[in-house]
């Protein structure tokens, strides 16, 4: 879904530096997206065909936030589209409940990752979209903020005032009016600029000082390690790796935005990825191909299914007349893949 130009969930990163931009999503935003997606399905009661990886993710978010909005009395929203007394803030939240009733309300954001999120009360993303319901219910007296961070399967809440959220929008106004500006001059230097596609030219990045990556340690050999060594390593390292994979997934896609944009990754290079073949619109697929089933003296429909429609090779290896069909439903994609340079190695060993 397109979001508004200064959308809350863009607030927080505008506040730590008002030139901020974001660029292509990244394999960990994907992640997100996705977990979003299913949370949101089943929240709304709709079937849901979850990844594998993401199904204990999934289902402890989705405990948390019905647990959260039966501690308000109501059922949850998602998706809920607010719109903020400031011009151009709106965006879309995750999840809302409001009791008129009890004059309380509830907002909640699904956060993946391992970065810490700080004090509700002081996001100005969970503010704005508080904000926003206030203005829909004016009546509000206190409304419950919580971010409900899946990969740390931890909530963290505040509970807030109609006051208080409504003197938090100065400072969101004052965020705006910083981004407005757009001054190089105030711009800061985070994590945050992994994900800006200005950082390649940002004066704050250039000033900023580069964290040396030590030397990868040795590989065991796992087939020969002992149970109890096995025990060890999993217990020692376990939760170390899975944030080193999340954070090497985010430079890899700060790579893939460098080289992109026409800058330079030394020793490092983009070439094209494989090609993929996906349905251009699958709902359309599934009903052309049923159609063809139909045509073939009442072959069972069910044959096009496994979880979900067939695959467009799957598609072609179940009867060979559906390949001309198939190759007018499908679109080709290929993403660039990031390799070493070892042209560049080589030039540089000469």
């Amino acid at each position: 879904m397109k979001h508004a130009l200064y959308s809350p969930s863009r607030l927080a990163t505008l506040a730590k530096c008002p030139g901020f931009l974001s660029g292509p999503a990244g394999a960990a935003a994907e992640r997100g997206s996705e977990i979003d997606r299913c949370v949101t399905a089943l929240l709304n009661g709709e079937s849901c065909d979850v990844p594998a990886e993401h199904v204990d993710s999934v289902e402890w978010a989705v405990a948390q936030h019905r647990a959260l909005a039966e501690e308000v009395g109501s059922e949850p929203e998602t998706q809920v589209k607010v719109q903020t007394s400031l011009h151009g803030v709106s965006g879309y939240l995750d999840v809302r409940a409001v009791n008129t009733f009890d004059l309380v309300g509830m907002v909640t954001d699904t956060k993946s990752g391992y970065g810490d999120q700080g004090d509700p009360a002081e996001s100005p993303q969970l503010m704005a979209y508080a904000e926003g319901t206030l203005r829909e219910y004016p009546d509000l007296e206190r409304i419950i903020l919580a971010f409900v961070q899946t990969d740390r399967r931890r909530v963290v809440r505040a509970d807030v005032t109609a006051e208080q959220v409504r003197a938090f929008v100065p400072r969101l106004a004052e965020i705006i009016k910083r981004a407005k500006a757009d001054d190089p001059l105030e711009y800061g230097c985070g994590r945050w600029c992994g994900w800006c596609v200005r950082a390649i030219g940002c004066p704050a990045v250039s000033a900023g000082a580069l964290v040396p990556v030590s030397a990868a340690p040795s590989i065991p050999d796992a087939a020969a390690m002992q149970p109890g060594a096995v025990a060890a390593f999993l217990d020692r390292f376990a939760d170390r790796i899975e944030i080193a994979e999340t954070v090497l997934a985010q430079v890899k896609a700060r790579a893939h935005a460098i080289l992109e944009a026409g800058g330079d990754v030394d020793g490092w290079r983009l070439v094209p990825g494989r090609k993929v073949r996906k349905w251009a619109d699958e709902a359309a697929a599934a009903e052309r191909c049923e159609e063809w089933a139909r045509e073939q003296a009442g072959r069972p429909l069910e044959d096009l299914y496994e979880t979900s429609l067939l695959s467009p090779a799957q598609m072609e290896k179940l009867d060979k007349s559906l390949k001309p069909i198939v190759a007018g439903l499908v679109e080709v994609k290929q993403s660039p893949k990031l390799v070493k340079d070892e042209a560049k190695k080589i030039e540089e060993a000469a």
